[in-house]
């Protein structure tokens, strides 16, 4: 079994800071409007297509928070073996 080794965002565990009872809960930021919120994972992207469909046109403004985006592409790339030697 492999061991588990816990990720840190704003000084707190990725995976109790953004879960929901049943899902994680990721944070989106729209500099443009100045709004910040959480949502399901599985709405993600539905959300970032509403917000920047009927805000900005449909150009992609909002966003996954950049510091949150960071840690899951690395996380990904960690799990699929992408930064083994």
């Amino acid at each position: 079994m492999k061991a588990v080794r816990h990720r840190y965002i704003y000084s707190r565990p990725l995976n109790t800071l953004f879960m929901s009872d049943t899902e994680p809960m990721i944070p989106i930021v729209c500099e443009t409007c100045g709004t910040e919120t959480r949502v399901p994972l599985s709405t993600l992207e539905e959300s970032l297509r509403k917000h920047n469909s009927s805000r900005h046109d449909g150009e992609a403004v909002a966003e996954v928070a950049p510091e949150v985006a960071d840690e899951l592409a690395s996380m990904v790339a960690e799990d699929l073996g992408l930064l083994d030697e």
